[in-house]
């Protein structure tokens, strides 16, 4: 045993979070040692011979040893599926009175059909609140729980409806699904495998024997990869027709989630559900909008669209690439001339759609280049010299498309039993439909509720065109339309801005959609007045100046002297790299741009007199409660930056019908964000 701890000491933590591949640090010798032992001879057998020999492979080779003999199983800490049994004892809880005025209202709106708009700040209890209905419920009806972070949907998932089911007669089923990219593909993995690195392949290897769930949140040990390539992509997705489909993890989820009675998913999701010709979450008595002040950001991104030149040029050297090979196999089949023709056709189309496409790039290039602006408006003089191309790539888009379709029913027609090649032809028919409608709203550029402009990467040169949705409401307002009969709860901490809701509402269209519905503001159950203090400083400078940052650095280092966990919330990564550029003390902590968030966090939490930098993400979607934040530093209110092409659609399209940019958008979002902010 003392080798053995011997050798445990010896290897780098790189080789130890190959095996812990879940974990951010902390690397126990009894969590490794389990591990080790749970593991197949064959998954280390096959390490052993691509790995250079080291005190790793000898720890591996003794820890199997001393494991021969033992039936020892392990499997990660996860559940994405679960019958939940009604908890026989009640809770030790204490109701408190906006908690329980709160699940008053969710009973009520279960019986009226209507809409209710609810603000609970922290502290209240509002996932009791409307979870504790449901269960009264459950045994004839089923919910949809929809959150805009991953942690608030795996709390709900794993704590919350445990918590609550004693409220429940019956046991029920309830099931936690996410995006289809954050789930482990086998297909992606096996075409891969080839360009990992030993350790990467090891962690892999680990995970496909131990994950329950697939969810490639716990792999968080990457190595020469990312995880493009071992995550499922809609686009590729062969669904059942993928020779890995009664091993996919995805698709056993899928499968389960319409007899489930309690969804939980998140907005991205239930909004892109509304989209497909087929739902794959059903219907619901109740659907439950948590996080509801990012509504807007959601629908924004699941109505806009987007033509990234990189991305196109990669999708079509896909298709030249299989179309060509999959020539072959059709030419010594028995199928017509006209389907053979198709695919003769289409290679040759591509081909040109290719040409066309790269031409279109070149000379949109040429036009933003001299600017260097990494992001810009853009409208449809862009594409005045050329109109030619554009015309005979919208051509070839729709030929592909129409084509495609009628020889799809010509090998239906003719059961032809080659899968692989009408899965190929069904997903370039669905591509080429996507990218002929991305195409015609960037170019036409003309549509009021859609705010135009390119970000184009001054290093390697792409450029991605996009059409943004800013006239939320009225996309939305079809939702509401549509789930009539469902009851639908919206709520979050921060819905109001200037003592109302008129800003949230706008943004859902609720008024356009004509659907009965009711506010409700429940006050929170924290002392603020004897727990909090807040100050604010004045004559610090001009907060776009060097001076200003500077006094923020003398200020902070004043704070480090406290020796008080701390959150320094910024508006931009610029302000952190200057900060970063002048406090060295370790205690410091700050947000990398493209950097992991959880385990700068965990950084963070394991230090007793950290100080976390952060921006974006950090000023919601994380909770820091009692003693892990003790002083909150805001070094600026979070206005919207006024030359944000999104911000400046939307503010043309208020001036059209009469309202201030200012005081009836960037002030309401503003008081928004910094109500998060200050809940942290």
């Amino acid at each position: 045993m003392d080798r053995i701890k011997k050798l445990f000491s010896q290897i780098s933590d790189e080789e130890k979070n190959s095996i812990l591949f879940e974990k951010i640090g902390k690397f126990s010798f009894k969590e490794f040692k389990d591990r080790v032992s749970s593991y197949s001879n064959s998954l280390i057998n096959s390490f052993i011979l691509s790995y250079s020999s080291g005190p790793f492979l000898e720890l591996l080779l003794l820890l199997k040893e001393e494991a021969q003999g033992k039936d020892k199983k392990e499997q990660l800490e996860e559940e994405a599926f679960k019958v939940v049994n009604p908890s026989r004892k009640k809770p030790q809880l204490e109701e408190r009175d906006g908690q329980k005025i709160f699940r008053e209202n969710v009973e009520n709106l279960l019986k009226e059909k209507s809409v209710l708009i609810a603000e609970a700040p922290p502290g209240i209890g509002k996932t009791l609140a409307y979870l504790l209905p449901m269960m009264e419920n459950i045994e004839s009806k089923r919910f949809l729980i929809s959150t805009n972070t991953k942690s608030l949907q795996e709390q709900i998932f794993t704590k919350d409806i445990k918590l609550a089911s004693y409220n429940a007669k019956v046991s029920f089923s309830t099931i936690n699904i996410k995006g289809i990219s954050n789930y482990f593909c086998f297909s992606k993995y096996y075409e891969n495998m080839e360009k990992f690195h030993p350790l990467m392949k090891l962690a892999t290897e680990g995970f496909i024997q131990i994950s329950k769930t697939g969810d490639i949140n716990s792999l968080k040990f990457m190595k020469g990869i990312t995880y493009d390539d071992i995550t499922c992509d809609s686009r590729y997705c062969q669904d059942l027709e993928c020779p890995f489909s009664n091993i996919c993890f995805f698709l056993r989820l899928k499968e389960k989630v319409l007899s489930s009675q309690i969804v939980v998913t998140n907005h991205y999701l239930t909004l892109i559900n509304e989209t497909l010709p087929k739902s794959i979450l059903g219907d619901f008595e109740m659907i439950i909008f948590d996080e509801a002040h990012n509504l807007e950001n959601v629908i924004s991104d699941v109505y806009s669209y987007t033509i990234d030149f990189f991305e196109i040029f990669k999708i079509l050297k896909y298709f030249i690439k299989r179309v060509k090979e999959d020539l072959k196999s059709v030419e010594e089949s028995s199928l017509s001339y006209d389907c053979f023709n198709f695919f003769t056709e289409v290679y040759s189309f591509l081909n040109t759609l290719y040409e066309n496409f790269e031409i279109l790039y070149e000379n949109i290039l040429e036009k933003v280049t001299p600017d260097q602006k990494e992001k810009d408006v853009y409208d449809f003089k862009i594409f005045e010299n050329v109109k030619t191309y554009i015309l005979k790539i919208k051509q070839l888009l729709y030929s592909i498309r129409e084509n495609g379709e009628k020889t799809l029913k010509i090998l239906k027609d003719s059961k032809f039993k080659n899968l692989e090649i009408k899965h190929n032809l069904k997903y370039l028919v669905e591509e080429s439909a996507k990218i002929y409608e991305s195409f015609v709203v960037t170019t036409e550029a003309n549509n009021s509720d859609y705010a135009f402009f390119y970000d184009l990467n001054t290093k390697n040169k792409n450029l991605i065109l996009n059409a943004i949705l800013v006239n939320t409401g009225e996309q939305f307002s079809n939702f509401l339309r549509k789930k009539e009969k469902t009851s639908i709860l919206f709520t979050s901490g921060t819905l109001k801005s200037s003592n109302d809701f008129g800003f949230f509402k706008d943004r859902i269209g609720i008024n356009i959609s004509k659907r009965k519905y009711r506010e409700e503001v429940f006050l929170s159950s924290f002392d603020y007045k004897n727990q909090m203090t807040i100050f604010c400083f004045k004559n610090i400078g001009d907060p776009n100046t060097v001076q200003f940052m500077e006094n923020v650095i003398t200020f902070l280092r004043k704070v480090e002297e406290k020796r008080k966990r701390t959150l320094v919330l910024t508006t931009s990564y610029q302000q952190i790299e200057y900060l970063k550029k002048n406090l060295s003390d370790p205690k410091f902590i700050f947000q990398v741009k493209e950097g992991n968030n959880e385990k700068i966090l965990l950084q963070y939490k394991t230090r007793k007199d950290g100080i976390l930098v952060g921006t974006s993400t950090f000023w919601e979607g994380i909770d820091l409660p009692g003693d892990l934040l003790e002083i909150l530093v805001i070094l600026k209110l979070p206005f919207l930056v006024p030359d944000d092409p999104v911000f400046l659609k939307k503010g043309e399209n208020l001036k059209n019908k009469g309202f201030d940019p200012f005081y009836d958008y960037s002030l309401p979002y503003t008081i928004l964000k910094l109500k998060q902010g200050m809940g942290r």
